[in-house]
């Protein structure tokens, strides 16, 4: 008897199933201009990180990694990690690196209780108090040292990242 449930989309010689191919295809376009001040790497050391760069004036509220079940940021999503400022407006954190001690001003309020799966898609959600939720996925595995993943899967310098994301500061 054949198994219910999603029926795969076929790519090439892949497989990929229909939730995985709508969160794909949702991820596809940029959709906002603080999308391109998010990104994902690998610190030296190896560990998976977060980088948001604010604008002048904006404070980063809760950074999370989530194992998406539907649309990232809806309530389905299995959290794997997060932390939430708890200071009055700190000087907002570049980076922030999932399961090391939090950057001053912030708690971790969901402990990273495994090393975050390689080959699984996952997302880093940033709210900040000026934007309700900007994502990017990524997998452990296709992160870079040195390169910052941005939410359309190209890896850019931090520089250019760092130039990218303050370029719509204004806009």
């Amino acid at each position: 008897m054949p198994v219910k449930g999603p029926r795969p989309f076929r790519f090439g010689s892949r497989l990929i199933p229909l939730p995985t191919l709508g969160f794909l295809l949702l991820y596809a376009c940029d959709t906002s201009p603080a999308d391109q001040a998010i990104g994902a790497a690998l610190t030296p050391g190896g560990r998976p990180e977060v980088l948001y760069v604010s604008c002048p004036g904006e404070a980063v509220e809760r950074v999370q990694v989530v194992r998406p079940v539907d649309n990232p940021g809806g309530d389905d999503d299995v959290v794997l990690w997060a932390i939430t400022r708890t200071a009055p407006r700190p000087t907002a954190p570049q980076s922030f690196v999932v399961g090391a001690d939090p950057p001053d001003g912030f708690v971790e309020s969901v402990p990273l209780a495994d090393a975050l799966p390689s080959n699984i898609a996952l997302v880093a959600i940033v709210t900040t108090d000026e934007v309700s939720g900007v994502v990017v996925p990524f997998r452990v595995s296709s992160l870079r040292t040195g390169r910052i993943r941005t939410d359309l899967g190209r890896y850019v310098t931090p520089t250019d990242f760092r130039q990218l994301a303050l370029s719509i500061c204004n806009t």
